[in-house]
């Protein structure tokens, strides 16, 4: 069974524009989850910071949603 589903706008996006307020952080990524191994928020911080390495994504940011018994390590 495929693990991701893309569903698309049924709206028409071209109508409006994409805009960031000014003061606001702006995340790249963003996890939504349970801080638990099975979800693999290890893995993607090791992959973020090998991604943050290359000068194109230096700027990026990550945002992580959520709790679990995982969140004291994710935290240091």
């Amino acid at each position: 069974a495929p693990r991701m589903t893309v569903a698309h706008s049924p709206f028409d996006l071209s109508r409006f524009k994409a805009a960031v307020p000014p003061n606001e952080p702006h995340y790249d990524f963003i996890f939504v989850g349970r801080f638990v191994n099975e979800k693999g928020i290890l893995d993607l911080l090791h992959a973020f910071a090998l991604l943050k390495k290359d000068s194109r994504f230096a700027d990026s940011q990550l945002a992580l949603v959520g709790d679990g018994p995982l969140r004291g390590e994710i935290e240091a």
